[in-house]
């Protein structure tokens, strides 16, 4: 499977990428812009829930995927 199969999976999917280091946000969150309809990102677990749930309250939907650390400030 290469980019372009990916793509056709990906490219109407919403994600949330929830990550405390900021060097690995930058690295990831550009690969996942190429690939997702919308990327949002939060940098600790605690706005990781918040941006979840505001998502689901502007959308009435849930995110397609979250990609999350599990070691975080806050909430793990």
């Amino acid at each position: 499977m290469d980019i372009k199969d990916i793509k056709k999976y990906t490219q109407n999917l919403t994600i949330l990428y929830v990550e405390d280091d900021l060097e690995t946000i930058e690295h990831v969150s550009s690969i996942l812009t190429s690939l997702f309809s919308t990327v949002d990102v939060a940098h600790d677990g605690e706005l990781g829930l918040e941006t979840y749930n505001n998502y689901y309250n502007e959308h009435n939907k849930y995110y397609d995927v979250v990609l999350t650390d599990i070691e975080m400030p806050h909430i793990n």
